[in-house]
This record gives C-alpha cells, structure tokens and sequence, in this order.
C-alpha cells in the first residue's frame, strides 16, 4: 500500500474534498494540502508547498480551473496536474492535456471511483498521462 505520493486537492465543495482525501490516504496517498479555488491553490503553491499532483476542478468560485491552469502552465509547468470535472467531452480533455495537464478524470464516474482516481494519481506521478476512458 505504501505510495509515498502528495497531493494538492483544490476543489470548491469541501464535502468532495473530504470523501476524496480519506479515501485516497486508504492507498497511502498524502494531502499536503486542500484549497478552495484556483487563488489559494497558487498561494500554497507559492508558499513552496510541493506537491507530486495537484487535483484541480473546473467549476469553482473566485478563480476557475481554466484560469487556474493558464497561470500554472506559465509560472509553475512543473506541476503534474490532474483535472476533475463533471464534464466527460474529449474536447474538453484535450483542450486541458494541451494547456498542460498530465490527466483528466471525470468526477460523476460510478462503480471503482477511488481506484480510477489512485490509478491516475499513479501514473502522472510516473510522468504518464492519465485520459479517463468508459
């Protein structure tokens, strides 16, 4: 079980927030830190918090994921980044691994969840890239 992997969970709805960090701790996945919206993602991210992958959602109040990633492609393209989103377009997902994502997993996904998502943290923590597939 023993991973050794941090993340950053920056998601708007601290319910999600929560299952997700309890669950993926279960499988030896650390949350170095939680954030609220894209702005207080890059303040933990400026204060030197180093994570291995952020999560990031799409739909949040304050600064949004799209902006949020502009601005981490630019000032922090070392960051492995998974997007979370009620969306499943390809378009979608293309347009965010061309910006600079290394994964997007679908949020509403059903039956093995939490495996899906440790299954995506893994690999963009070993440099692959991570396209949720039904």
């Amino acid at each position: 079980m023993e991973t050794n992997i941090s993340i950053i969970i920056t998601e708007d709805k601290k319910i999600f927030r929560d299952i997700v960090v309890a669950e993926l701790a279960t499988h030896g996945i650390l949350c170095l830190a939680e954030a609220d919206n894209g702005e207080e993602l890059l303040k933990l991210l400026r204060a030197k918090k180093k994570p291995d992958v952020v999560l990031l959602d799409l739909e949040m109040p304050v600064m949004n994921g799209n902006k949020t990633m502009e601005i981490l492609a630019a000032n922090f393209p070392q960051v492995k980044v998974i997007i979370l989103s009620s969306h499943h377009e390809i378009t979608l997902m293309e347009h965010f691994i061309a910006m600079g994502a290394k994964g997007y997993v679908p949020k509403n996904i059903s039956s093995g969840s939490i495996e899906i998502l440790v299954d995506a943290i893994k690999k963009v923590h070993q440099g692959e890239t991570y396209l949720y597939s039904a």
